[in-house]
């Protein structure tokens, strides 16, 4: 069987790589990546690579058996080009998971709480929005671009949206100012097999980089009713087919979990999930084969996860938490480091030139 896995650059991409070889090593299982590879190869988990190809092109001309899409752009094309080689939910869905405005709409109307949230198109409609700050402005559409930003007043809002809608385009679908939800980002995840949850997770962010709103650098494994509940409920809403995340921010005033985004995706920190022991990459190769998966909520919920050299000692020297070895060495943690010496010493590189960066800017 091949198997075309995407963005095999990605921290995401290559956990998945890791756990679907020791599953099947049978499996034929080829990278690809629209840049050139940085670290993929190191690891050689899959058998060939592609690079530099548009991801259309190369499912069009290897003799490909499934695809397994990481990325969001990526779950967009095959979804597009070849969507009976994956697991994927209709395309509708798939296109509501990405719209964030329709998603929040979404989730209020399972009865999961929401954040105030508006769409603009043009840095005029600031002057009209209610809004209290600081507030978020982020891209509407999942697909379109990434950014973060947080307003503290009316004239920030104007530049922030100005700013977002620039770097979008004038084709896109806008950017959302949202309401500020102060708390800790925890998530729910999901593979359902034709509408019906089949294996489940769930995590607390510890860190992230850029602390001002970026992917988790440090996680933990969490098992909460009420997470699950609100998580299922949106997915269920759907009659999600695959993988997806829902993303939650936690207010202990209200003693509840506010919706953030949903996407049809996998999900950056998906190595906690597969370190404490829910294979979703092989689990997803055994929907696609036709397998009938019983429901399992199992995994341990004791498990950290920490990122070193993909952002997390960044994170922890903006937060001045110089005792981080302490926390990478409690039995219940483990961390990417050393799966590829050649790979960590590059990212080592990396993450010392941004260090000097942040020490000159300081």
């Amino acid at each position: 069987m091949k198997v075309l896995i995407t963005d095999c650059d990605y921290k995401n991409s290559i956990a998945l790589q890791r756990h679907i070889r020791d599953a099947f090593p049978e499996v034929h299982l080829i990278g690809h990546s629209p840049q050139s590879i940085r670290y993929a190869r190191y690891y050689q988990y899959c058998k060939a690579y592609v690079a530099r190809t548009p991801l259309a092109n190369v499912i069009r001309a290897h003799d490909v058996d499934m695809v397994i899409p990481v990325g969001a752009s990526s779950v967009q094309t095959v979804c597009e080009v070849a969507p009976d080689k994956a697991v994927l939910p209709l395309a509708h869905h798939l296109r509501v998971s990405y719209d964030k405005s329709e998603a929040t709409a979404l989730a209020a109307s399972v009865g999961v709480a929401v954040p105030h949230t508006v769409r603009l198109c043009h840095p005029s409609d600031t002057a009209d929005v209610d809004i209290a700050f600081p507030c978020v402005v982020k891209p509407a559409n999942e697909v379109e671009g990434k950014f973060v930003r947080y307003p503290r007043d009316r004239a920030e809002l104007q530049a922030a949206v100005a700013a977002g809608l620039r770097q979008l385009g004038p084709e896109s679908s806008g950017v959302l100012v949202q309401e500020y939800i102060a708390g800790a980002g925890a998530g729910f995840f999901g593979l359902y097999q034709r509408g019906s949850l089949v294996r489940l997770f769930m995590h607390r962010r510890i860190r992230e980089w850029p602390s001002t709103g970026g992917a988790s650098t440090a996680a933990r494994a969490i098992r909460d009713p009420a997470l699950l509940r609100a998580g299922k409920a949106i997915l269920d809403a759907l009659q999600w087919h695959g993988v997806a995340m829902v993303e939650f921010k936690y207010r202990p005033d209200i003693g509840d979990y506010v919706f953030i985004e949903l996407n049809g995706k996998f999900w950056g920190s998906a190595e906690l999930a597969l370190s404490a022991g829910v294979n979703f990459g092989a689990d997803l190769i055994r929907v696609y084969r036709g397998e009938l998966l019983e429901y399992n909520d199992q995994y341990n919920d004791e498990r950290e996860f920490y990122w070193p050299l993909d952002g997390d000692l960044l994170a922890l020297w903006c937060r001045r938490e110089h005792g981080w070895i302490h926390g990478y060495r409690r039995p219940a943690a483990r961390t990417n480091l050393g799966q590829s010496l050649r790979a960590d010493a590059i990212k080592m590189v990396s993450t010392a030139v941004k260090l000097v960066r942040l020490v000159v800017e300081r």
